[in-house]
């Protein structure tokens, strides 16, 4: 009797760990996803892979749910803070934000980490926060860089790119020809761009806008007053941009490089189709980003993450390996590969290769919580810099300290 008992007993215990294994392999695992709305063929293209993940993965269903920009960002703050996010969400330069509310988890243990080295340092960056991983990298869209006009270079000799701010000036002084409105540099001296403009320039001189843990303005550093000086100078004291740059935006910007009245456009490499609109016959090439202390180019990339409330991050995180694939990537209609290894493989071969280069020196702003108030009041501040109202460092104080007010203190 004892020993049939003992047996009985042994039998309930291997019965309790066995049964869940199999109601855990049996189980259907439904993962949530939420994306940017893009192009039909962008669309076609994601769903295509997120149907292969299914296919590979029987005990997994995928809800796939896309939404425009601006609504998607929304709704990412809102669920976050109910605890409804998507399994797994794309989240561009806003992944730090989502990191610091606790909406997303680390994903160090789940990583290759040979893998991770393939991918731009610049994307693996901007997914960090505190030291710990929380996106990988998908959707480059590219870094600030220079457009030039080849038959100004070419009229005025030019062959070997500015590297440095000072070979920057002497470059754009032969280019220029003030008498018939040509001028060899120029940026963004208003409108929405001025903020990520300027940024770069505070990055190349070794500065940031903010300090580490993101409660202190820092804009107003003696990097940030070298930087706000050059630009200054650039219209004032070398006179190479053009002087109305404190009213000019990246719209008008790029309608002057079109007409053949700046020789070196800072923009982006995806402006070319705008400048191709209004000017079908210009001859437009790219030159990588300048530096002074160091080479940085204003860029970011989009993210897969994994929510906090997600009940299977283990399969979330086997979605995302399958989406930023280099299968994936190589075939990717409307952006760049964030992979290193792909930039020289298939169609993203043939990219000019400054481009490729430029990939390389591409840094992002940090993305607070209070980043509209910053951008609204840091590119007022340079303006009146530029238009000589105020000088470099009395300008940046004052934005520092209306920033300083508004950032979240911990």
């Amino acid at each position: 009797m004892k020993r049939t008992v003992f047996i009985l007993g042994i039998c309930f215990i291997l019965s309790a760990l066995i049964v869940p294994q199999i109601l855990t392999a049996a189980e259907k695992a439904n993962l949530t996803y939420w994306g940017v709305q893009r192009d039909d063929k962008t669309n076609a293209h994601r769903q295509a892979f997120i149907d292969k993940f299914k296919s590979a993965n029987p005990n997994c269903n995928v809800e796939v749910s896309l939404f425009p920009f601006t609504d998607l960002l929304a709704k990412q703050v809102t669920a976050g803070a109910a605890g409804t996010l998507a399994d797994v969400f794309e989240v561009p330069l806003e992944i730090q934000q989502r990191a610091a509310a606790g909406h997303i988890i680390p994903i160090d243990p789940y990583v290759d980490k040979e893998d991770l080295k393939d991918f731009l340092d610049g994307g693996i960056k901007d997914a960090t926060y505190q030291g710990k991983l929380y996106g990988i990298p998908i959707y480059n869209a590219g870094a600030r860089l220079f457009l030039i006009n080849k038959d100004l270079f070419e009229k005025a000799g030019m062959k070997k790119f500015p590297e440095t701010w000072s070979e920057y000036v002497e470059v754009a002084k032969k280019l220029t020809d003030s008498s018939q409105g040509i001028y060899g540099g120029s940026f963004d001296g208003a409108g929405q761009n001025t903020y990520n403009n300027f940024f770069q320039y505070l990055a190349q001189a070794g500065g940031s806008i903010l300090n580490k843990d993101w409660t202190k303005c820092t804009a107003n550093s003696s990097e940030g007053v070298k930087a706000l000086q050059f630009w200054v100078d650039l219209i004032h004291k070398y006179k190479v941009v053009n002087p109305n740059t404190a009213n000019l935006d990246f719209n008008e910007n790029i309608a002057l490089f079109a007409a053949g009245k700046i020789a070196m456009l800072d923009g982006f490499a995806r402006f070319e189709a705008q400048i191709k609109q209004i000017n079908p016959n210009i001859k437009v090439g790219y030159m990588s980003m300048i530096g002074d202390k160091k080479r940085v180019a204003f860029g970011a990339t989009w993210n897969y993450v994994i929510a906090k409330n997600s009940k299977h991050p283990k399969e979330a995180f086997e979605l995302i390996k399958v989406m930023t694939s280099k299968e994936r990537m190589l075939d990717e209609p409307a952006f760049m590969p964030t992979r290193k290894s792909l930039l020289n493989q298939g169609k993203w071969k043939d990219i000019d290769p400054e481009i490729k280069k430029n990939l390389t020196y591409m840094g992002a702003f940090e993305p607070t919580t209070v980043l509209s108030q910053m951008i609204e009041t840091l590119s007022n501040s340079i303006r009146e810099s530029l238009m000589l109202k105020v000088p470099p460092k009395e300008a940046l104080d004052k934005a520092a300290a209306k920033i300083d007010a508004v950032l979240p203190k911990k």
